[in-house]
């Protein structure tokens, strides 16, 4: 079980794109495969909106 899984008070603050159970981001076009530390930083984290990917997929969203 990987760390996003098992903490519950982290699934609610997760990234809308966030797939723990493939380990890729869904904002990634190209499907991106993240790490443990890039989760912790962007993913997992109430300021998900600060990762670069998440604000690429918000902006072609708005095409």
């Amino acid at each position: 079980m990987s760390f996003m899984t098992s903490n519950t008070a982290v699934l609610e603050a997760l990234c809308p794109y966030c797939n723990t159970e493939a380990e890729i981001c869904n904002a990634s076009c190209s499907a991106l495969e993240v790490d443990d530390r890039m989760k912790m930083k962007y993913c997992a984290n109430e300021d998900y909106d600060d990762c670069p990917i998440f604000l690429v997929k918000k902006l072609q969203k708005r095409r």
